[in-house]
């Protein structure tokens, strides 16, 4: 499938993100959403598990002393690390990365950020 734009290299207005369910038909995606929100935690958050897409993190209040949030391919740290992002600002990114085992976070800082992580 090919999308025309009017400026190269930019995304096609009205695009429709779209799945294959277990019969391999195309549906309109639906996402998930969590909103997590914690003290400083070595331990982390199991998001969601078993395989998904990891679709982007908004921070919503940033953090205080060196914020970061990192997430994993897994049930704990020792789960492939798929992104390290700084919560230190309010910002909005996506990824769109497939996971295998499930999704864990682990916010770190004095005061962590108020994060929402977006998942399918």
């Amino acid at each position: 499938m090919e999308f025309k734009t009017s400026t190269p290299g930019q995304p096609a207005v009205g695009v429709v993100l779209m799945s294959l369910d277990s019969s391999g038909a195309a549906q309109p995606a639906v996402q998930g959403y969590s909103s997590y929100n914690t003290a400083a935690n070595t331990v982390g958050y199991q998001v969601k598990t078993g395989a998904g897409v990891f679709r982007g993190v908004t921070v919503n209040t940033a953090g205080v002393t060196a914020p970061s949030a990192t997430i994993y391919d897994g049930t704990s740290t020792s789960g492939t690390k798929l992104a390290t992002i700084n919560t230190g600002t309010q910002i909005s990114l996506e990824y769109n990365i497939a996971f295998t085992v499930g999704l864990f976070i682990v916010l770190s800082a004095t005061t962590p950020a108020d994060v929402t992580v977006a998942y399918q």
